[in-house]
């Protein structure tokens, strides 16, 4: 019998939760290495799997060069939602910015893919630097759409907008200065420090009026 992991073998695990797990293969044929994504629908609420559902129809359709490549999704057996995209090898911004102190020039690219997104009346609902990608020759990508949904252009409001803002300026700000915008112990205290924002200042190599 066929299996649609035929043309594939695996290499190595990559990450893995009670989502399901994320693997490194490699396509025979092609002779390229994928991410396959492997989303367990067993035992999972209805909510949960609808989302499953949702996440692999939507990545599906955005095609971008700041987005991480859409190559196959099929869903296996009833079990797992499986999904192969692109394999960025550059690893994501937030352990990029652990190695290194140097400055990063990747404000206008984040900002790009925040505006392609909403075109496509996508909210990501996770966009932070764990989420954004480098390929091998440092080009950006951004990953991920586990939790994204799809507003209707009849839906759309203040809110979605300034969410999306809101998380880029985020990415933003954590980039230039190696830290995040907000930071707590508890879900409670991120709140109300979003709410009543005191952020920090910025190292001294970036102008005082740039936030």
């Amino acid at each position: 019998m066929v299996s649609r992991m035929d043309p594939y073998e695996i290499m190595e695990p990559i990450s893995g939760g009670a989502f399901g797990a994320a693997i490194l293969v490699n396509h025979k044929l092609e002779k390229k290495r994928y991410v396959l994504k492997k989303i367990r629908l067993a035992r999972k609420t209805e909510r949960c799997r609808k989302s499953a559902h949702q996440e692999m129809d939507l990545i599906a359709r955005i095609k971008h060069l700041y987005i991480v490549e859409f190559k196959e999704a099929w869903v296996d057996k009833g079990f797992y939602v499986c999904i192969v995209t692109g394999y960025c090898q550059g690893g994501d911004i937030a352990a990029l910015m652990k190695k290194s102190n140097g400055d990063f020039c990747l404000n206008i690219l984040v900002a790009n893919i925040r505006k392609y997104l909403h075109s496509k009346f996508v909210l990501h609902r996770d966009l932070k630097c764990f989420n954004i990608f480098l390929t091998k020759d440092h080009d950006v990508c951004l990953g991920d759409f586990g939790l994204a949904k799809t507003q209707k252009a009849g839906d759309l409001t203040s809110s979605f907008q300034i969410y999306n803002f809101c998380c880029t300026g985020c990415c933003i700000y954590e980039m230039a200065a190696h830290r995040p915008a907000f930071k707590a112990f508890d879900m409670d205290g991120l709140i109300s420090k979003i709410s009543c924002p005191s952020i920090g200042a910025l190292p001294p190599c970036y102008s005082p009026s740039l936030f």
